[in-house]
Formats: structure tokens, C-alpha cells, sequence
């Protein structure tokens, strides 16, 4: 199906680790979108999914890393990134942070905590 759309992700909860090489046979799989990446050996799947040029979708991160730009080091590219705020105030010293920085958390980064940003 995915081959008949010109490619597609896989959703995929809980572990799904197991599953990996079976997806990296897929070969118009363009994306895994997790879930509860948490219970998965990420930084595994991060490997194998770079050398077959396929993303990782909602990788959620602590908010530590979005502020010092340690989530490039650990993800360079090819990942969506996710942090639950919590709330507006939480959101907006993130972004201001991501500012000072350069914008060093990423594009992704920037665009979903934007979706907290009110309009001005």
C-alpha cells in the first residue's frame, strides 16, 4: 500500500523495536511515528533509521536539552521533535532560549512548540 501511495509512514505504540528491520524492508517507508518511544531503544532505531534515510516522528525530549541545543548533537536530522510545555509560560522561555541561541534547537523544534505561540 504504501509503494501504491509513493510512500508513507508506520505508526507504531508501545515496543517496536523488534519490528525495525521488517520495516527497513518497506521500501517506500519514509517515516516511523511513535507513540511511546520511551519504551524503545531510540538511539538504536535513530542509527538504522539515518542509514536508510527514513524519519522518526515525535521523539519527545526534555526540556534541557531544547535549551543548551544537546538534542543536535543526539538527533542532527531526521527527527520531529516533541516537549510538553505544560503550559504558555513554560513554552515561551523555550522559545526564548531557542532565540538567544540562534535557533540552534532546530526547525522542527520550532515549529511544534509554535503551536503554543499566540498570534501577534
Amino acid at each position: 500500500m504504501l509503494e501504491a501511495l509513493g510512500g508513507g509512514g508506520i505508526q507504531c505504540c508501545g515496543k517496536c523495536e523488534n519490528l525495525v528491520e521488517e520495516f527497513l524492508s518497506l521500501y517506500a517507508l519514509r517515516f516511523i511515528d511513535f507513540g511511546q518511544f520511551d519504551m524503545n531503544d531510540i538511539n538504536v532505531i535513530y542509527d538504522k533509521a539515518r542509514q536508510h534515510k527514513f524519519s522518526l516522528i515525535r521523539i519527545r525530549v526534555p526540556e534541557k536539552e531544547l535549551l543548551t541545543g544537546r538534542v543536535l548533537d543526539k538527533f542532527p536530522t531526521g527527527v520531529t521533535l516533541v516537549h510538553d510545555a505544560g503550559f504558555l509560560n513554560k513554552e515561551r522561555h523555550i522559545m526564548k532560549a531557542d532565540e538567544r541561541a540562534g535557533g540552534n534547537c532546530g526547525e522542527e523544534c520550532r515549529m511544534l512548540l509554535r503551536h503554543l505561540r499566540p498570534e501577534t
